[in-house]
């Protein structure tokens, strides 16, 4: 008989959809920010944020209860650089 815990799926979820929006609007806002001055500055500066909060966020997925905010982070970063792209591509 296993004596592990069960996951805790529905609060984990709601955890990570959490951080996701959270981190998608951070991301969102240093584009807005920056876009002001240069499109394409702007985006770099997305890239730049995604590549030093992903290392963090993907060493996190290791730990119990920050595995979700890790998660929800990660996707989070990608959704909101997709995003800023298709605001630098389109305006």
């Amino acid at each position: 008989m296993s004596s592990a815990e069960p996951t805790p799926w529905a609060l984990g979820l709601t955890l990570a959809a959490v951080s996701a929006v959270v981190v998608t609007g951070a991301v969102l806002g240093v584009y807005s920010v920056i876009a002001e001055t240069s499109r394409l500055l702007a985006v770099l500066g997305v890239v730049v944020v995604c590549g030093g909060i992903a290392p963090s966020a993907w060493v996190w997925r290791r730990r119990p209860v920050l595995r979700w905010m890790g998660g929800g982070a990660l996707i989070g970063l990608v959704i909101g650089l997709l995003v800023a792209v298709g605001y630098a591509a389109t305006r």
